[in-house]
């Protein structure tokens, strides 16, 4: 057995109705050249090779457990080599529909695989991952397609596979964290996290309702950048302001939401990979499982300040955030923190995960394939945000999805947010490119002074050229 992480107990304490239909899935176009028993035999050595893929749950007496399964891997096949080019796609839903709501979790079935075999007309047959939540996220996708890449290669060729020694284990992670609950540096988090959580508010909501809303209740909008501005965030604009590219979609998710909200500051919820450096000797990089960390940001947007200013503060902001915000996680569900054991405060969450298809890209055996995969979440389930945005980088492009409560807004008052966080984007990163062309600036926690002074102090310091004497300063 194995002790949960904080992010599978925040799902779980939500006791939602359809439990075991919370998945994550991936459809990709596979070579013609791959034989059904081949595909098997490849992601058998996956699922003997990363142990969250084995995992089954119990809960005893209202308390969730989860235990290491059987490795049996069977492969459903569909043949749809009849079907008419007008009609494949809503096949390929349709079943992916109906594998997406069967999964057991107390049964140990918390992952599908559907081999598809396409018309001829199409280059690529079709292979779908269905998992639970609770066993992936965005980090594992990569570890399992690298993998799966690896084991076509080798069967192929009959060649024997060795995927390598396995990182560290989900187990000893969860030792990692429980050691991590108990040091002084966390403790002294508290003071920190609940200061944030005093400034929450709620959101400007368009209705009044009772009761709580469902996915059923829910609706999306899909921005997306464009090529050419996202080539430029990705490859020039931090070269303005020594950023990451998350410093900047915060920005101008920062200005949008107080500017909507007639505020100077807005707590958000702030989605991350959770695989943080803990330990020596644990290393995370090859885990399949859900690491995913969730934790409240403030962001403080001053009034007049210019896109110059606004980018140095939020980038300062995030610099503040103690240990990545692992910590918030582990003391409210490790540490069992009392102050904190109270509805998360936070009404939106943001979400980027990159660049999302650069394995597929580069497969000697799997494409990108368009088909819909089917509805992962199950309709009856509670939203825990009433807006979740969520962003990645796909054929080049920046796309987010922004999920609303219907319940709470209107179409046209989230249409208007993505507008205006489009546009503040798009003008952010253009800043970005001029001031780049001036040179770079830097900020007090590029001189591990973060704690000590601030950008404006330093921008008043470094006015003065005489840069050799910083750290005197």
């Amino acid at each position: 057995s194995c002790d949960l992480l904080p992010i599978q107990q925040r799902y779980l304490e939500l006791n939602p109705p359809a439990v075991s239909h919370y998945n994550q899935s991936v459809l990709v176009g596979l070579s013609k050249r791959l034989k059904a028993s081949i595909i098997e035999k490849s992601l058998q050595e996956l699922v003997s090779q990363h142990d969250a893929l084995r995992f089954s749950y119990t809960n005893v007496n209202g308390k969730w457990q989860q235990s290491y399964g059987s490795a049996k891997v069977e492969l459903l096949t569909l043949d749809l080599s009849e079907a008419s080019p007008g009609h494949l796609s809503s096949l390929i839903e349709n079943h992916a529909n109906d594998i997406q709501q069967s999964l057991n979790i107390n049964a140990g079935v918390i992952v599908k695989f559907l081999w598809i075999k396409t018309p001829e007309h199409e280059s690529h047959n079709r292979l779908l991952f269905v998992i639970h939540h609770l066993a992936i996220d965005g980090v594992s996708w990569r570890i399992l397609l690298e993998d799966l890449e690896l084991t076509l290669t080798r069967i192929q060729a009959n060649e024997s596979v060795d995927l390598g020694q396995k990182s560290s284990s989900y187990r000893q992670w969860v030792s990692a964290l429980n050691q991590y609950s108990q040091e002084r540096k966390l403790l002294s988090q508290q003071n920190y996290w609940l200061t944030i959580a005093g400034n929450s508010q709620p959101l400007k909501y368009d209705k009044v309702i009772t009761g709580e809303a469902t996915i059923f209740d829910t609706a999306q909008i899909k921005m997306c950048l464009g090529v050419e501005h996202t080539k430029y965030l990705l490859h020039n604009v931090s070269q303005a302001y020594h950023t990451e590219i998350s410093d900047i979609l915060m920005t101008a998710l920062a200005i949008t939401l107080c500017n909507w909200m007639g505020s100077e500051n807005i707590v958000i919820g702030l989605e991350g990979h959770g695989r943080e450096h803990l330990q020596d000797n644990i290393d995370t990089s090859r885990t399949v499982g859900w690491f995913t960390t969730i934790y409240p940001v403030l962001l403080r947007v001053e009034p007049g300040m210019e896109y110059g200013d606004l980018i140095k503060s939020i980038k300062e902001q995030n610099r503040q955030i103690p240990d990545k915000g692992i910590g918030y996680g582990v003391l409210k569900y490790i540490a069992k923190e009392p102050l904190l054991q109270h509805k998360d405060p936070w009404d939106i969450v943001f979400n980027y995960l990159g660049q999302v298809d650069n394995v597929v890209n580069k497969s000697d055996w799997f494409t990108g394939a368009s088909e819909a995969t089917g509805i992962s979440e199950s309709p009856s389930h509670e939203i825990a945000e009433t807006i979740s945005v969520n962003g990645s980088i796909r054929s080049s492009n920046l796309c987010f999805t922004w999920r609303y409560s219907t319940a709470h807004f209107e179409a046209h008052t989230l249409q208007t947010l993505v507008n205006n966080y489009q546009l503040n984007l798009v003008n952010l990163i253009e800043h970005c490119m001029d001031q780049a062309s001036k040179g770079t600036v830097f900020t007090p926690s590029d001189y591990g002074l973060g704690s000590d002074i601030s950008y404006q102090e330093l921008d008043n310091f470094l006015e003065d050229d005489d840069t050799d004497d910083i750290m005197s300063f």
